[in-house]
């Protein structure tokens, strides 16, 4: 079980970071419009 939750975990934490990347894409693109 904690080979379970350590594999949910990590895909939990590349969901945030890719969420984030987004995000940051987002305002680059926001901040490129004038």
């Amino acid at each position: 079980s904690r080979n379970c939750l350590s594999e949910y975990d990590s895909v939990v934490s590349f969901i945030i970071t890719f969420i984030l990347a987004e995000k940051k894409k987002k305002k680059k693109r926001m901040q490129l419009i004038p």
